[in-house]
């Protein structure tokens, strides 16, 4: 659920529309550094685009903090599949990005 709340959010944020701001309460407001950099925002769309089945496994483990033993709850899938799926996402993006810092969770990590 988290996840489909997650990507809700990122694809309403790339449809934002204009609207007419009165200019005495911006000045009246603090400035806030909320916004996602363009790196993230490459970043979220690189994720978005990997395969069903490894986004949605990268996105619960990765960005949710899940254990991989929930994961495979939630998912009806072993933990095997789950690690499976979670290092074919982190290999696809570290190939996109050149990031050899990445690393998979190993045999007893909880993935996060």
């Amino acid at each position: 659920m988290r996840w489909e709340l997650n990507d809700l959010a990122r694809q309403l944020d790339s449809k934002r529309k204009s609207v007419q701001i009165d200019e005495d309460l911006i000045s009246n407001c603090e400035t806030s550094d909320s916004q996602l950099s363009d790196l993230c925002k490459q970043i979220f769309e690189q994720i978005d685009g990997l395969p069903d089945d490894q986004r949605e496994v990268f996105e619960l483990v990765r960005l949710q903090g899940l254990p991989v033993v929930e994961a495979a709850q939630i998912l009806k899938v072993t933990e095997v599949t789950v690690r499976r799926r979670l290092n074919r996402a982190l290999s696809a993006l570290t190939t996109l990005f050149g990031d050899k810092s990445i690393q998979s969770p190993g045999p007893g990590s909880t993935g996060v």
